[in-house]
């Protein structure tokens, strides 16, 4: 039984994720390089058709060439081959329906309990080899189904309208009532999401008091269209060098600058700032902070997110000689600055701020990452908890000014 795997080309929102496409592409085909009598692949960027117009069903049919399954994947998602051999095996045995992987990104429906979560693609493999080791054949059937990567018989493609975009595939009425499993053995990483997180952790930090919000690096506007459902009347203004994700975000701010922040002159002043991992994107984090102090009302904050670049995954890649760029996460491309705990308290004590809050966001880490932890710590490291923190959050004050916390003091850690 052969399966092609087809790929699509990046939509609109996945070219807004420069990198993406190109890094995932790369990524499967280093891994369907050797076993391409199985995994043939089929690439739509290199076929005889109009890039202008979307992929529909008429040319995947085309291009199947008397094959029993196909999986179809878009450019922004990868997978290792066990994964897409689970996601095979399970079409196989639903032939009239749709296989599809985990997705932490996912729709509602795919999203499964990971024993551990990844930030690199070391630790995606790693925890790509444990979902296959414990998860064995299981599946289980969902209501729904993201159409971004699935696997299904090449005769239930040709049920659907040859002129219809295979974008548009889980829209169509087949697709809704079509039985469809999720393989809790298999999973997919997706950068598409990236602009869409509503950033809850950063939210928290906010003051009851505040009343006008400038927004730093906005991306699709997900803070300030949840506040302004729970806080009617907040004012909200952003900033976004994305056009795409600006204008998105100009649905629900007040005002949005579609513009670089180091090219923009304001004159008005806010209660609080937000720079939700955007100082590791400046070429000079610092004189932004000291612009942002100048913006703030006396007694306003600036709340933000940075990711730790002493993170154990990135430290154990360093000793194995690596440093591998990727469209998101730590270690993402379009990262100009990197900070560590020390480095980030330094910066914004001499921006001129003081110091009200410091977080860490962890995840569980892998059997091999906390082996890899207790050896730094049997080697004298003293700040474990900065080793498993991907992320630092902090929330500052004018060093002028009187601390003031969401209801009551928060504690640093």
């Amino acid at each position: 039984m052969e399966v092609v795997y087809i790929v699509l080309p990046p939509t609109l929102k996945e070219r807004s994720i420069p990198f993406n496409a190109e890094f995932c592409q790369s990524f499967m085909r280093d891994q369907l390089r050797s076993v391409k009598t199985f995994f043939p692949i089929v690439n739509v960027d290199q076929m005889d058709i109009d890039q202008k117009r979307q992929v529909t069903c008429g040319d995947i049919i085309d291009w199947m060439l008397d094959v029993d399954q196909i999986i179809i994947i878009r450019s922004g998602v990868m997978m290792l081959l066990s994964s897409l051999e689970r996601l095979s095996m399970a079409s196989r045995n639903h032939v009239h329906g749709i296989a599809g992987p985990v997705m932490v990104n996912g729709v509602p429906d795919q999203i499964s309990p990971l024993p551990f979560f990844y930030t690199d693609v070391e630790t995606f493999q790693e925890l790509t080899e444990w979902m296959l080791q414990n998860r064995g054949e299981s599946i289980r059937n969902v209501s729904s189904l993201s159409d971004e990567v699935f696997c299904c018989s090449s005769s239930f493609i040709e049920r659907f309208p040859g002129n219809l975009p295979i974008v548009d595939l889980s829209g169509h009425e087949i697709w809704r009532q079509s039985t469809k499993v999720v393989v809790e053995s298999s999973i997919a990483h997706s950068f598409s999401n990236y602009y869409q997180h509503p950033r809850l952790d950063l939210i928290k930090l906010i003051p009851d008091k505040v009343r006008s919000v400038l927004d730093i690096g906005c991306a699709e506007g997900t803070i300030g269209r949840y506040l302004k459902q729970v806080k009617p009347g907040i004012k909200f203004v952003g900033i976004e060098p994305d056009p795409i994700a600006g204008h998105e975000a100009q649905k629900a701010y007040d005002q949005v600058y579609i513009q670089p922040i180091e090219n923009l002159s304001l004159m008005e002043q806010f209660d609080c700032i937000i720079c939700g991992d955007i100082l590791e994107h400046l070429i000079d984090p610092l004189a932004v902070l000291k612009a942002c102090h100048r913006l703030l009302h006396d007694e306003g904050v600036l709340i933000g997110s940075v990711p730790n670049i002493g993170h154990w995954s990135v430290i154990r890649g360093l000793v194995n000689g690596q440093f591998q760029y990727v469209p998101a996460g730590i270690l993402c491309w379009g990262h100009l600055r990197f900070f560590t705990e020390h480095s980030l308290r330094k910066m914004l004590i001499e921006a001129g701020y003081y110091i009200d809050y410091l977080g860490y966001n962890q995840s569980m880490i892998s059997p091999e990452g906390c082996q890899f932890i207790k050896r730094l710590e049997m080697g004298g490291c003293e700040k474990a908890v900065s080793l498993s923190a991907e992320q630092f959050l902090f929330r500052s004050i004018k060093m002028s000014s009187k601390p003031i916390s969401n209801g009551k003091p928060l504690k640093q850690g």
